[in-house]
């Protein structure tokens, strides 16, 4: 199953943010003029996530996934992690930078990938994932 939270989905895009004045912005990580997708008092909701501003801000994470996470055997779970924390050397945001937590995310998905194996075997076999001891 897909992450259910944005920063280890496999793209950006379903965490928009508006600010008090109704202006919405991609992602919460992301409130600058170029990620302006409109203000709720001027256009509905679903206009405003069709727009091609989101469309684009979407595909970024993959992009930046693919520079530097295509050799990784853990990327299915974290999927390159939030690209607002892809800095560069220089200190700047860069979708083309490695993630920051790279390092941390790997040891983090390495430890944890045996157990979520033995749960999905549980879910698989239709038997609580509490037992899933048995299949580790």
């Amino acid at each position: 199953m897909p992450s259910n939270i944005c920063v280890h989905s496999p793209q950006c895009g379903d965490n928009i943010v508006m600010e008090h004045n109704g202006d919405v912005y991609s992602c919460d990580h992301f409130v600058y003029p170029e990620f302006k997708l409109g203000n709720l008092k001027q256009k509905d909701y679903p206009d405003l996530i069709e727009t091609p501003i989101q469309q684009q801000f979407s595909t970024r994470k993959p992009i930046g996934s693919q520079l530097h996470c295509m050799r990784c055997d853990q990327r299915d779970l974290c999927n390159g992690a939030c690209p607002a924390q892809r800095i560069n050397d220089e200190g700047e945001l860069a979708i083309d930078a490695k993630h920051v937590l790279c390092a941390g995310y790997y040891a983090f998905f390495t430890h944890l990938r045996p157990y979520l194996r033995a749960m999905g075997e549980c879910v698989r076999r239709n038997i609580p994932a509490t037992y899933y001891q048995k299949f580790l």
